[in-house]
């Protein structure tokens, strides 16, 4: 996982909008950096890890050289530049020049092919809008599964396995610890409820009553199969209760509904996020707009005055 990627142009639109895709594709914000120049760039990469450096307007001047060296030296720090008239080339296999139309998809596209990063390549499957097998095989989900008996864990990665990452957790207290942990990765959670300690009730009641976590589906896997124990279930927030033993494709259809429910959520908020940055960058672009009016109306008007300046005392 990219962990510092500098953005270097002298455009605050252009680097806002290097930050949105990149923060859609999955990038967390602290992640990103921003330059102006390349003079910037050569102070930040002399005192700062970096994992990939994007690149916007062509650098011509002089400090250029330096950098074109400093980049052809380390070959291991991925640059990736997004202007058809730079002076890079593909010589250096560590640099990767995109012509043509600069649309999100295109700039994905290269990112991965240079860094091959997972998190580009899952939003790049949401752009190419993938078939149903072909978000099972790209992006899987990840499923936790609570259990204290390893033989229904077993049972479950067993069916699982081929659709979806599992991780799994032995006891509540463990299942508490690993969501608060990963809970912005976590799809589903198969939750049993006769654990020792903390039982699958009051783990699912933790999970509920908090911000970051209450959005996690959580189906109950259990044994208990009274109507009273269900109905609980269901009202401490669970989304599906299924009683072992269990059918496999029952366990697969419930979970693939439950996933792709949540997925489809956070695409609603991906897409609100989206929305709202763009307003943020429309005001951007309205302030930048307006400052740079202002010097030549005032200008205008200074001019003008002077006219009529003139011709009163004429």
């Amino acid at each position: 996982m990219l962990e510092t990627i500098l953005v270097a142009d002298k455009s605050p639109i252009f680097r806002q909008a290097i930050a949105r895709i990149l923060i859609d594709s999955g990038v967390e914000k602290q992640k990103i950096a921003f330059v102006e120049s390349d003079d910037d760039v050569m102070a930040f990469l002399e005192f700062t890890p970096t994992d990939l450096l994007i690149l916007g307007q062509p650098y011509q001047d002089t400090a250029n050289d330096n950098l074109l060296a400093k980049l052809a030296e380390d070959k291991t720090l991925p640059a990736f530049t997004l202007s058809s008239k730079t002076s890079f080339t593909n010589t250096n296999k560590a640099i990767v020049t995109l012509t043509g139309e600069l649309n999100e998809k295109a700039i994905l596209d290269g990112l991965f092919r240079l860094t091959e990063q997972f998190i580009f390549q899952t939003r790049l499957t949401s752009i190419n809008k993938p078939t149903e097998n072909m978000m099972l095989s790209i992006g899987k989900g990840k499923i936790l599964i609570v259990d204290d008996e390893p033989t229904n864990i077993d049972v479950a990665i067993g069916h699982l396995k081929a659709h979806y990452k599992i991780i799994a957790a032995k006891s509540g207290q463990q299942a508490l610890e690993i969501v608060h942990k990963n809970y912005q990765s976590i799809d589903v959670i198969l939750l049993d409820i006769m654990m020792p300690g903390i039982d699958g009730f009051e783990v699912c009641k933790q999970l509920k009553s908090h911000q970051a976590t209450k959005h996690i589906p959580v189906i109950f896997l259990s044994a208990k199969s009274e109507i009273d124990d269900v109905v609980k279930g269901l009202n401490l927030g669970a989304v599906d209760y299924i009683i072992k033993p269990f059918q496999p494709q029952i366990l697969l259809a419930r979970v693939k509904t439950q996933y792709q429910l949540a997925s489809q959520a956070k695409a609603l908020i991906a897409q609100v996020h989206t929305l709202e940055e763009n307003v943020e960058l429309r005001e951007s672009i309205d302030q930048l707009t307006r400052h740079d009016l202002k010097g030549p109306l005032a200008r205008v008007l200074f001019e003008a005055n002077k006219i009529n300046d003139s011709k009163i005392a004429r």
